[in-house]
């Protein structure tokens, strides 16, 4: 099992959803005189009923807390004292 760390940034993809039919709607399914698969047991099997967004996260990507932050340079000259 992999954990998430903090910082790390997820991105979507399209997942199945998957759903097993009921007795009753493989029924109707087989008398409106479509195929039903089924498992050796005979019930009807898993099937992918469509896709939808999921979140999932890259284990090669590199670890991103922050942006990178850029030093701050002044442009005023430092004071000099007098008589310099």
């Amino acid at each position: 099992m992999r954990y998430v760390r903090a910082g790390e940034k997820a991105f979507k993809i399209w997942a199945p959803i998957k759903r097993r039919p009921t007795e009753e709607q493989a029924a109707e399914r087989e008398a409106a005189g479509r195929t039903v698969k089924r498992e050796p047991s005979g019930r009807p099997a898993v099937q992918v009923a469509g896709f939808g967004l999921a979140n999932t996260f890259d284990p090669l990507s590199p670890r991103i807390l922050d942006p990178p932050r850029q030093a701050r340079i002044s442009l005023q000259s430092t004071p000099r004292e007098p008589g310099c």
